[in-house]
């Protein structure tokens, strides 16, 4: 995410779609064993797709055109994500992210 810069709004950006990121572990790090093991559901793991690929859309488009409005971040994320099941706490986590990072956009 070096593509943000350096100005404390990029920052904010970057920061907030790297938290968005980290609320679950994208399914190509999980081999059968680990989801096996690990006992984790088709809902986490369409979770997780769904969640990085907002992040990776969000990120190729600023990377494409050096700015990033509103609109378009909500409607990749209704896209993406839709109405999650909020009984998550990744889930909820990643909705406060994505709420700041619709604040700071809204700002510019």
């Amino acid at each position: 995410m070096q593509w943000f810069g350096k100005q404390p709004r990029a920052a904010v950006i970057s920061f907030e779609l790297e938290a968005i990121a980290n609320c679950a572990v994208h399914p190509k790090f999980l081999d059968e064993a680990v989801v096996s093991t690990a006992k984790v559901d088709e809902m986490y793991l369409e979770f997780s797709d769904h969640l990085h690929d907002f992040v990776d859309a969000v990120e190729e488009k600023f990377a494409a055109d050096g700015r990033l409005d509103n609109s378009f971040v909500r409607g990749e994320w209704v896209k993406r994500m839709g109405e999650p099941p909020s009984d998550s706490v990744a889930t909820r986590i990643a909705q406060v992210h994505f709420q700041r990072l619709v604040e700071v956009l809204a700002t510019a």
